[in-house]
């Protein structure tokens, strides 16, 4: 079974896998927030600092 990478913008492997689901996740080194919906990327955004 091959697992599909998913990156960060950034470059950073936010994960490997492969699922049917939704998911979000944060970029521990940029702070970029992204969703995925299965396989595919549905949407991103910038995590501000205060």
């Amino acid at each position: 079974m091959v697992l599909n990478d998913q990156r960060c913008t950034c470059g950073k492997l936010l994960f490997k896998g492969n699922f049917s689901g939704q998911i979000e996740i944060k970029c521990l080194r940029c702070g970029q927030i992204k969703s995925f919906s299965g396989l595919e990327e549905i949407g991103s955004s910038v995590n501000e600092l205060s």
